[in-house]
């Protein structure tokens, strides 16, 4: 595995921990006091390409994007340089994490790629 692929790797498996620390989930054998209260927050990460990367100009990229909830989430936008480039379903309902891959193509020197997704 290249050192970058094991890197993009590893942001997801630290944002996966964070999010799971947020929750405030109680740890083995700790009393539960009152029940977490759900903030409907989302968060989404473009983790291929990686930031700063350069390509040229009209190559195929794959593009990967995950979002994170608390809520459900039930779909995920690519968007690019202020446009919507296509969004993504949620296969099913009730899911608190969302993952999906586009393969898009710069038309232009510099651009401005933007992951979002809705409950």
């Amino acid at each position: 595995m290249s050192p970058g692929k094991l890197r993009q790797r590893l942001i997801g498996f630290f944002h996966v921990i964070v999010f799971l620390m947020a929750c405030g989930l109680p740890s083995f054998g700790a009393p539960v006091t009152h029940p977490q209260q759900f903030t409907n927050h989302i968060l989404v990460s473009l983790t291929e390409p990686l930031d700063g990367e350069s390509y040229p100009v009209s190559a195929d990229l794959y593009v990967r994007g995950e979002a994170i909830s608390d809520g459900s989430i039930t779909r995920m936008e690519l968007w690019a340089d202020g446009e919507l480039y296509e969004a993504y379903m949620a296969p099913e309902s009730d899911l608190g994490l969302l993952v999906h891959s586009w393969d898009w193509s710069p038309r232009r020197l510099l651009h401005c790629n933007l992951g979002r997704a809705q409950h």
